[in-house]
């Protein structure tokens, strides 16, 4: 844990966990093992870093859990709203670039990568292995199918669903 960092109430740290000088997580906030937060990086209340991605598959009769092993590495000055997710990698990490805004409610998946500077709006949804470039703004409820790519500086408007690459 960095020099000058703020947990406040509730807030839980996992095993291996790495936070850069001058991060705030907020009350219910979470941070689950093996993730990296960068310098000054702000989790509101409820935020969670590192939860297992949405990965089953058929077997016997039943969905089986697919376990994630990647873990997730947010860059410096990323800031994550109330109650949103960023889900570790399957195999590899979850990629966040310095500088990233989400804001509230948003879930960002497996394998993601968001560039520098990407903002991401109110119930904004990322499914696995979507790749966000540098500035790109996505605008509230909009959602991005697995494995597309939104181009940098590309504007997604609100709740659109983006299901093939946008330059």
């Amino acid at each position: 844990i960095g020099a000058d960092c703020q947990l406040l109430s509730h807030v839980h740290v996992g095993a291996q966990v790495v936070l850069g000088a001058g991060c705030r997580l907020g009350p219910h906030s979470a941070v689950l093992e093996g993730c990296e937060l960068g310098e000054g990086c702000v989790l509101d209340a409820g935020a969670v870093v590192g939860s297992e991605g949405f990965g089953f598959a058929p077997g016997r009769g039943e969905l089986r859990r697919l376990r994630s092993r990647g873990a997730v590495r947010l860059g410096p000055a990323v800031e994550l709203g109330a109650q949103s997710c960023v889900d570790r990698g399957t195999l590899a990490d979850t990629k966040v670039g310095a500088s990233v805004k989400i804001d509230n409610l948003v879930q960002v998946a497996h394998n993601v990568s968001l560039g520098e500077g990407a903002l991401l709006c109110a119930q904004a949804g990322l499914a696995g292995s979507v790749k966000v470039g540098a500035g790109a703004m996505l605008g509230g409820q909009a959602g991005v199918a697995d494995g597309v790519e939104v181009g940098p500086g590309a504007r997604v408007a609100a709740q659109a669903g983006v299901i093939a690459n946008v330059p």
